[in-house]
């Protein structure tokens, strides 16, 4: 599933967002939140090497992701450079796989970007991040 040059994937998302051309959610198809409340203005869902094929299998937007992790990786760091460049306060937030699908399960959510983002924010806001 690899995602070529000119896809949304591969335009700038940091601007993407802040023009609001995409929702804080899907960026990388990583799962982006921002958190007006709070001393992190943005959290990018950050998934382990070891669960990126679990990753590619478990998400129904996993077609919208990179074919690598080590391309996701690039560019999500990339994109961490570039949001804190606009000022931005940027955290990683790691998410376990099982845990993540155990808490859709739960709510009864697709395994998106939008719901990575919504399960980052809550764990930021827990504190479990």
């Amino acid at each position: 599933m690899p995602v070529g040059e000119g896809t949304k994937q591969d335009s700038n998302p940091v601007s993407r967002i802040l023009d609001g051309a995409i929702p804080a959610g899907i960026v990388g198809g990583g799962g982006t939140i921002m958190d007006q409340d709070s001393e992190i203005n943005m959290g990018i869902v950050s998934i382990r090497k070891d669960q990126w094929g679990q990753f590619l299998q478990m998400m129904v937007d996993s077609s919208d992701n990179f074919s690598t992790w080590e391309y996701w990786k690039l560019q999500m760091d990339e994109t961490i450079m570039q949001m804190a460049a606009q000022g931005l306060e940027v955290v990683e937030v790691p998410i376990d796989l099982d845990a993540f699908d155990d808490w859709c399960t739960h709510h009864r959510l697709q395994r998106d970007g939008k719901s990575r983002a919504r399960y980052a924010s809550e764990l930021l806001r827990n504190g479990g991040a």
